[in-house]
């Protein structure tokens, strides 16, 4: 498990990845995104056919909450 002391957005491009956040692990496959909230800890897991991702890193408070928005719906 780490952090960061920014907020950090990720999309997934292809294949899938699981995040493993406090509340339990989060699957993302193409098309979902995560928000996470700086210092939110978490870790990772790539899928069997592995990950591409697309990172954005922003000032701590640029997102509001941490979340898993699904493919289609942002």
């Amino acid at each position: 498990m780490h952090d960061h002391a920014y907020d950090k957005i990720i999309v997934v491009a292809a294949g899938s990845i699981q995040f493993g956040l406090s509340d339990g692990p989060r699957e993302l496959a193409a098309g979902d995104r995560l928000e996470l909230v700086a210092g939110t800890e978490h870790d990772a897991l790539v899928g069997r056919a592995g990950v591409t991702c697309l990172e954005a890193h922003l000032p701590a408070g640029s997102v509001g909450a941490t979340s898993v928005r699904a493919s289609g719906t942002w």
